[in-house]
């Protein structure tokens, strides 16, 4: 009786083994698939911010170049400035040759 009990169980312990890895199989694949949108989305806001980064730093080399300095001293009326006079600060190296 014993025996006929244990065989009619197996079936069913093993469709439960099969379902509940097909189910963690299923629950992995949606998360792989969740975490890759959220790196989706912050590789976007990492290339914006670094596009924003590259134009504000386009824009404060224009700011700062050399013609800009010479409009600056023109309107101040201040003479013509010489080579080697103006010194231009970056963030990598202290001054840009003219």
């Amino acid at each position: 009786m014993k025996a006929i009990a244990i065989q009619d169980g197996k079936p069913i312990v093993s469709l439960i083994i099969i379902l509940l890895s097909l189910f963690f199989i299923v629950f992995f694949k949606m998360e792989v698939r969740r975490l890759s949108y959220s790196v989706l989305k912050s590789a976007k806001t990492y290339r914006n911010l670094h596009d924003d980064l590259v134009f504000k730093e386009i824009k404060l080399s224009r700011m700062t170049g050399h013609q800009r300095v010479n409009e600056l001293a023109h309107k101040l009326t201040l003479s013509e400035a010489r080579v080697g006079q103006i010194i231009q600060l970056t963030g990598k190296s202290i001054a840009v040759p003219q």
